[in-house]
């Protein structure tokens, strides 16, 4: 194999690479944030003697803290996590914050993967507007 054959070889993977389709979700749980966040929660020095959760299912996350303002700090942290590793905040979906037993806190995060269908049917009226 002559130089430029692999030089083509190389640049044909790289471009193959780069336009992989990704869903939010499958990023989501490549990057294991709940993981990552969950230890660093435990341990930050705003985090003392809160425990704060993050729980992570399909489609997604539920976070507990003792208190709203921590559950904030909570989301904050989780926002910080997804930002260095390059997932876009837009495939978050926060719910309202909920009041649990004991005066603790809880926030549902939905994960949104695609578009909706309204959503779809605007961009598909206004494109045919423009056309």
């Amino acid at each position: 194999m002559s130089h430029r054959d692999a030089f083509r070889a190389r640049r044909s993977t790289i471009a193959h690479a780069q336009f992989r389709h990704r869903s939010p979700n499958s990023i989501f749980k490549k990057c294991a944030t709940p993981s990552t966040s969950q230890p660093e929660a435990g341990t930050r020095f705003d985090f003392k003697n809160t425990n704060p959760v993050i729980e992570f299912s399909d489609k997604e996350l539920r976070l507990s803290a003792s208190t709203e303002d921590r559950l904030r700090a909570l989301y904050q942290l989780l926002e910080e996590k997804l930002v260095k590793r390059s997932v876009s905040l837009k495939s978050l979906d926060p719910g309202k914050i909920e009041e649990a037993s004991q005066g603790t806190a809880r926030q549902k995060v939905a994960l949104k993967a695609g578009i909706t269908q309204d959503v779809g049917k605007q961009i598909n009226k206004m494109v045919k507007r423009w056309a």
